[in-house]
């Protein structure tokens, strides 16, 4: 494996949760770079700063944003895919493409270098604000558990030229996009011949006519977006190829509301390429989850955010993948300044904890400091400046008993990394040595597989029953294929399926076992 063999994936609607970023900025300088950027844009164009949105206690979720702020969760999601790649590049990763799926596709060409971050946050704002003016809430989208021919065919009964195949993710997963009658036609229909279908979380019914009187105003309100010579190679699976520093990005994506994602294809022709790592830079896992569908085990595939797994975690799989140039993190440059002979997995724990406060003492000494220089010439009053972080070296050495599970963490990845592209469709991996965040990974896929439902409508706490209508006898067999999997023993009559309801609660009888 090669680092000139990764490619970075950019999520579109509904990667997103709650305080996505909490512990990325205090790690990577350059990430609170992006939200400053991010949010001097969000003020003024939406008088609220995305950032409350993606760390902090003000954090509300996916389903508050979408009925409260639906512009400000737009910005929330280019924001964390923007971070995320940040974040990525300061560990070491040279994307050899990036892939944006639909909305992502705007990340996808700020990190590639073509706009600024704030002209592509104004570019997410200005987006937003045509819909709205548009007036094209009235649709939906819904994602059905089939391919494009089929779902084609339920269309066909419909009858709605306006109710279109919006996406096309992989074999068993279509999205279908259109006016929101039309959309509960298709569910009707879906259910009837036995397909799943499921409504997605989206403001918009995206990729279909129904949003077409919003791209004339989109393309205006960004027609005067400056732009940059790309600096790292985009695929778009709208276009089925790379972009060129000639091609007319605005008409692009303002042409992209209407027209239908071929994601499974671009990451076969992106694989095709050479890639034999697929990163997903945003909240959640769906692209790489995806990608895993349409590739299986010819490559591997690691998500950096998630609900319940810091994302150290997916630098080690990455790591362990040699897709890193390097392993030195965005502090290791100041652990050699401050701390040389401390493990750098001890410091960096270490900083992730205390480091906002450690910056913040020095730029409000610094900014005295500053002061005082500004009105005298001698300036000996920056000298006790120094003085103030030594104690910051001697002070780690009692933090390395508390702290030394990080390493080994890290050591599990490569065989986190392998189960997961092991793994195939409708089964779940049978090592019952695999991280709780492996397990519950495994899990979504399975249920996703078997139920029919797109991955992103499952994690840890979904009810089964209550949320997806999954009754006891179908949950009683599922559970007894993922018991067999896991080589577990028999189901034990204390263990009562309702209170084995969700992917939280089967991963932790898992681990019991």
């Amino acid at each position: 494996m090669t680092v000139g063999e990764i490619s970075v994936l950019f999520p579109g609607q509904g990667a997103y949760f709650q305080g996505a970023l909490t512990d990325v900025g205090g790690v990577f300088p350059g990430v609170g770079a992006i939200l400053e950027q991010v949010d001097a844009v969000s003020e003024r164009m939406l008088g609220a700063r995305v950032s409350d949105r993606l760390v902090g206690p003000a954090a509300k979720s996916l389903d508050e944003l979408l009925v409260e702020t639906p512009d400000l969760l737009q910005l929330a999601i280019y924001t964390t895919s923007v971070a995320a790649f940040e974040a990525l590049r300061a560990r070491g990763a040279r994307p050899r493409i990036l892939l944006g799926h639909s909305f992502g596709e705007i990340a996808a060409l700020v990190c590639a270098g073509a706009f600024s971050v704030s002209v592509g946050a104004e570019i997410v704002c200005h987006r937003s604000a045509a819909l709205r003016s548009a007036g094209v809430d009235e649709g939906k989208m819904a994602a059905l558990g089939a391919g494009p021919e089929i779902a084609e065919r339920v269309l066909a009964l419909v009858a709605d030229p306006h109710t279109v195949v919006a996406v096309e993710n992989h074999a068993d997963q279509t999205v279908v996009s259109g006016p929101r009658a039309s959309i509960e036609k298709v569910g009707a229909i879906a259910a009837a011949a036995g397909i799943g279908a499921q409504n997605l979380k989206s403001p918009y019914a995206f990729h279909s006519p129904v949003v077409s009187a919003a791209a004339a105003g989109f393309a205006e309100r960004i027609r005067s977006a400056p732009r940059r010579a790309l600096e790292v190679e985009v695929f778009s699976p709208i276009l089925m190829r790379t972009y060129r520093d000639d091609d007319d990005l605005v008409a692009a994506l303002a042409d992209h509301l209407t027209r239908r994602v071929r994601f499974a294809d671009a990451v076969r022709a992106v694989h095709e390429l050479g890639v034999g790592v697929f990163v997903e830079a945003g909240a959640l896992d769906a692209l790489t989850t995806i990608a895993r569908r349409v590739i299986g085990a010819q490559a591997s595939f690691v998500p950096l955010l998630s609900r319940h797994t810091p994302i150290d975690a997916a630098f080690g799989e990455l790591a362990a993948a040699g897709a890193l140039e390097t392993a030195a993190s965005g502090t290791d440059a100041l652990r050699r300044t401050l701390a040389p002979a401390t493990d750098p997995a001890v410091f960096e724990s270490f900083w992730r904890a205390h480091g906002a406060r450690f910056i913040d003492q020095v730029r409000r000494e610094l900014g005295a400091a500053v002061e005082i220089a500004a009105t005298s010439p001698a300036t000996p009053e920056l000298a006790p400046v120094t003085p103030g972080l030594a104690p910051v070296t001697p002070g780690l050495a009692p933090v390395t008993p508390g702290l030394a599970p990080v390493t080994p963490g890290l050591v599990t990845a490569t065989p986190e990394l392998v189960t997961a592209t092991d793994a195939v469709a409708g089964s779940v991996p049978a090592n019952p040595s695999v991280s709780r965040h492996q397990i519950l990974r495994d899990l979504r896929s399975f249920y996703a597989d078997t139920l029919e439902y797109p991955v992103e409508v499952f994690d840890e706490n979904t009810d089964l029953e209550a949320e997806l209508g999954v009754d006891s006898v179908k949950q009683t067999e599922l559970l007894g294929r993922v018991r067999e999997q896991y080589g577990l023993p028999a189901r034990p009559d204390e263990v009562k399926i309702s209170e084995h309801n969700t992917l939280g609660r089967i991963a932790d009888l898992i681990i019991a076992a």
